[in-house]
């Protein structure tokens, strides 16, 4: 088949454009060429890397056919809509990523892709970027999808994880395992996350693509707890004399100078509670967790958070231990 990936730069669209050339499909990848540029080079006849800036000029795709389109990196209704009427007549399946986060936080769960999103009344105005804005710009942009005509998949993935992770989430605790003794960790060790590796959800994603599959469908992985996934950290490299120590919000909050909700993971302490059970349907992939955090411990990639040492100190010292 005959595809074309807007991104490709990072890990999830990078992923993707390799197990589609390995599947023999046609190729194009449109980016700007600022992340990972050399990422191709020297990939066969079947790729085509076309440079441009999609919220800007759009000429360069201005000829061409293809099967179907990834969009991994569309995060305003604006440039989803260029990029919508651009190709209008020349793609026959549009493939949309956006995320859990569309959906509304206040309702019981799990979530399924029923379920509601977030009330567009509330949205922030305009279409700047934030951490407040996002999920309410990705609402937009599902919206403005299903109604274009095409045929879609909207992939509403969870935290994405995994060696290529850019904002090294899971890598930060990955190093705080394997490089200290105590280990300070957010909360309570039974909060549920589900993350899922990024090369699951690109492997998903193209044989959805190639299926010709539409609709929407949650890409999550398999809930665990905060301490289970530490303690997989723990068995996976082998640092079985590594203690940690659970502090509760107003503990950490009172570290001077420190921010909790900077942690990564931590997000609030606010449970997951995704229901996958149509992309387990559709043949969803999930890779044993202890093989990503491997993965990731190999990765040169470091987390922008550092904890203090006198902050880690203080903390431990706030009250005993609990595991």
């Amino acid at each position: 088949m005959r595809l074309l990936v807007l991104g490709g730069g990072r890990q999830l669209g990078g992923a993707l454009v390799s197990m589609a050339l390995a599947n023999g499909h046609e190729v194009t990848v449109f980016n700007r060429g600022l992340t990972n540029p050399g990422r191709f080079e020297g990939a066969d006849g079947r790729l085509t890397v076309v440079r441009g800036d999609r919220d800007h000029d759009l000429a360069a795709l201005g000829s061409g056919r293809w099967d179907s389109v990834v969009d991994t990196c569309a995060y305003t209704p604006s440039t989803l809509r260029t990029s919508l009427s651009a190709l209008a007549g020349r793609v026959g399946h549009y493939a949309f990523v956006s995320t859990v986060t569309v959906y509304d936080p206040d309702q019981t769960g799990p979530i399924h892709e029923g379920s509601r999103l977030l009330p567009l009344e509330a949205a922030p105005p305009g279409e700047t970027i934030s951490l407040e804005s996002y999920g309410f710009l990705k609402v937009r942009c599902e919206m403005l999808l299903a109604h274009s005509g095409f045929p879609s998949l909207i992939v509403r993935p969870g935290v994405i994880t995994g060696p290529e992770d850019h904002t090294a989430r899971l890598k930060f605790w990955v190093d705080e395992v394997a490089e200290q003794r105590d280990v300070i960790a957010p909360g309570t060790p039974d909060r549920v996350l589900q993350l899922v590796d990024s090369r699951d959800v690109s492997a998903w994603v193209l044989r959805a693509v190639e299926a010709g599959t539409t609709g929407v469908v949650n890409c999550v992985g398999a809930p665990k707890s905060f301490g289970a996934i530490l303690q997989t950290c723990i068995g996976s490299l082998g640092r079985s004399d590594v203690r940690i120590h659970w502090r509760s919000p107003e503990v950490l909050s009172s570290a001077p100078g420190f921010e909790a909700a900077k942690w990564p993971l931590w997000n609030g302490g606010i449970d997951d509670r995704y229901d996958g059970t149509r992309a387990e349907q559709l043949g969803f992939p999930r890779r044993p967790f202890a093989e990503t955090i491997g993965d990731v411990s190999r990765a040169t990639r470091r987390s922008l958070f550092v904890l203090p040492s006198e902050v880690r100190a203080s903390m431990i010292s706030a009250v005993p231990f609990t595991s």
